[in-house]
């Protein structure tokens, strides 16, 4: 059961920050690659990122012990790095191609693609709020995309390759075994 803390405000102000953040980095990203290649700025983000996590679980004295992984750990830590590190790679290379807002709706579809497979997959239901919710955001989609529909559906156009290389990047399931035929 969720007890409410009385800190609603410093909870909005997080969420808005992020909403924020993640709306810049796309546009941000598109300047860094303008002077840098996709695997370079990948592992800059990396690298800076890590080693701020180390120095503070460091100073912290919370470093993480390799005991609790077991002995098949060390593989399940290179699959989770080499995951992250091809889909930080792919998204870029996409954003290479495309418009920064195009390639920050692409990778929203990805959950969305998520959601419309757990209807089929696992059988879930939708309320008819969640229904008309989906309605109105798949429209959006073919609205945002109604001038480049027939291109991104027939040719495989810069345009379209960077559609790919940001779908390939979040294997959302169905939309995938498109994605791979078309690329």
């Amino acid at each position: 059961m969720h007890i409410s803390s009385g800190r609603w405000v410093y909870g909005l102000f997080l969420a808005l920050l992020t909403a924020l953040l993640w709306g810049i980095l796309p546009i941000k990203l598109k300047q860094v690659l303008l002077v840098m290649d996709p695997i370079t700025v990948t592992w800059f983000r990396l690298t800076v990122s890590g080693g701020c996590l180390f120095i503070y679980l460091a100073a912290v004295k919370r470093l993480p012990s390799r005991k609790v992984l077991g002995p098949k750990g060390g593989w399940l830590v290179l699959m989770a790095v080499l995951g992250l590190v091809g889909n930080y790679v792919l998204y870029l290379m996409g954003l290479n191609l495309l418009s920064p807002g195009t390639a920050q709706l692409v990778v929203q579809m990805g959950p969305i693609m998520l959601l419309i497979a757990s209807l089929f997959v696992f059988k879930e239901r939708f309320s008819i709020g969640q229904g008309i919710g989906l309605a109105v955001l798949l429209i959006g989609f073919v609205l945002f995309f109604n001038q480049r529909l027939a291109e991104l559906l027939t040719s495989l156009s810069d345009y379209t390759a960077g559609v790919c290389w940001c779908c390939w990047r979040r294997r959302s399931g169905p939309f995938m075994r498109w994605v791979r035929s078309s690329c």
